[in-house]
């Protein structure tokens, strides 16, 4: 089974077992972040070494405890036969217990890779608006007990700046228990794990129990695999609008530009192909780089995803966001809203630069259409001069005082009887910079946001280590 592929960003995927390395005991629970690491709370470890649960001591650097797969009792135990495997785990990185951010923390290395069917959890950081009443997924071991069982809860919001509280919803006989410590807390409607079980409250009439939020966690973790969701909840609704619009601007003025006696009704440039050419150079310089943004905030903040489901799903208009369900429907959206868009946009710009003619007002720089005309200008209502230019200024004469604003400058292509419709108000030098600039931010867009979507998820990064 190729690792992109193993079990990653289900309920069930990449959930272990935290036992004591001298006896075969449950201390808590964890999850594999990685074939190569696993999360779990620093009191688990505590627990698993023999110490004082609250022991703040950083362990000795060559404890190791047993990490257990509970849902993967069939696969290869590594040593020839089939069974639930065990590895042994060395501690990387330990926060002891405590209440402030990032305070009871463990990181554990494999001694050798987990089995790919054991999978991967996804960690994503999603913001608490964006939970609230959500349906989570608890899995633990009730103390005394080796059998771990899922438990529905609730996000219920934080209790202090360290802990997220979460409530049971079953009304069964058990919640969480001290054997739920390092599980992780699964959101149905994100996909991902949003938190680490660390407490239960000491009443057992109050059934809630406490997480350390994927936030704190993948601060402590720095470089470890991990999701942060910059997206909003309606991210998916406003992508669907934003790329639908800007394709179709797009697409209508590149038609108006090729297509000859294009409805004047459909695009900006009243039918004049090189008017809607120029608009749509406006539009794509404005749009382009809007539409690149936000894929490349959605690929960023699905990063541990495959890269296909690096990709908005367009049509959801649900919350929260979700990625496209298959290559055929990722590839078809970076075709349609990112390369396509850039293409007309680089097509939009090479018609500015080659058709087309920049005018003037002769009144503003002291000159008169005859007196042009007799220059062989072309002049109607607005006139050619040999100094206008996209990236030249015109002098004026006979005192007078020129002008920049105020409709001195026009460009496109006039026509006798309807100078209006086929120009629009210019400014030479700086708009052709300003297009310029935006053609090269929208190209490094599309060149970053090709790396985003296609780079290696950290999750199959990470070294693996040698026995």
């Amino acid at each position: 089974m190729d690792a992109l592929y193993a079990p990653f960003a289900t309920s069930d995927a990449g959930l272990v077992q935290i036992r004591a390395t001298f006896q075969d005991t449950v201390s808590g629970m964890g999850f594999l972040i990685s074939p190569w690491y696993a999360v779990t709370c620093a009191h688990v470890v505590n627990v698993a070494l023999g110490r004082d649960i609250r022991d703040k001591s950083i362990p000795p650097e060559d404890v190791t405890v047993t990490v257990t797969a509970p849902l993967a009792e069939d696969v290869s135990d590594g040593e020839g036969g089939t069974g639930m495997p065990r590895i042994t785990a060395s501690l990387v990185r330990f926060r002891p217990p405590g209440r402030l951010p990032s305070d009871d923390i463990a990181l554990l290395r494999l001694s050798r890779a987990a089995p790919q069917e054991v999978g991967m959890s996804l960690l994503a950081a999603i913001p608490a608006p964006s939970l609230a009443n959500n349906e989570l997924d608890v899995f633990g071991a009730p103390s005394g007990t080796t059998l771990p069982i899922h438990f529905p809860a609730r996000f219920a919001g934080k209790t202090n700046q360290a802990w997220v509280q979460i409530d049971d919803v079953s009304n069964r006989g058990m919640f969480v228990t001290g054997g739920f410590s390092g599980g992780r807390v699964w959101s149905h409607d994100h996909e991902a794990a949003v938190g680490m079980v660390v407490a239960k409250h000491i009443s057992p009439d109050q059934r809630v129990a406490f997480m350390i939020p994927a936030a704190s966690i993948l601060d402590f973790l720095k470089d470890m695999p991990g999701e942060i969701r910059r997206v909003s909840p309606g991210f998916c609704r406003a992508w669907t609008f934003t790329a639908s619009i800007s394709f179709l601007l797009i697409l209508t003025h590149f038609l108006g530009d090729r297509m000859t006696n294009y409805p004047a009704g459909l695009a900006l440039g009243a039918g004049n192909p090189v008017m809607n050419a120029f608009q749509g150079l406006r539009i794509s310089s404005i749009l382009v780089p809007l539409m690149l943004f936000m894929l490349i905030s959605f690929s960023r903040s699905f990063s541990e995803h495959p890269w296909w489901q690096r990709v908005p799903l367009f049509g959801h208009m649900r919350e929260p966001p979700k990625p496209a369900r298959s290559k055929f429907t990722a590839i078809l959206s970076l075709i349609l809203f990112a390369l396509l868009p850039v293409a007309g946009q680089v097509h939009f710009f090479e018609g500015f630069v080659t058709k087309g003619r920049v005018y003037i007002d002769p009144p503003v720089f002291g000159m008169t259409a005859e007196a042009l005309g007799q220059e062989q200008q072309i002049c109607d209502g607005y006139c050619t001069h040999v100094d206008a230019g996209r990236m030249r200024l015109v002098r004026p004469i006979n005192n007078a005082p020129g002008g920049y604003f105020d409709n001195a400058y026009h460009y496109g292509e006039l026509t006798a009887g309807n100078p209006k419709s086929n120009s629009v108000t210019f400014f030479p030098i700086l708009e052709p910079v300003l297009y310029g600039i935006f053609l090269a931010t929208s190209l490094g867009l599309l060149a970053y946001l090709l790396n985003c979507i296609f780079s290696a998820p950290i999750r199959l990064r990470a070294p693996a280590v040698v026995e």
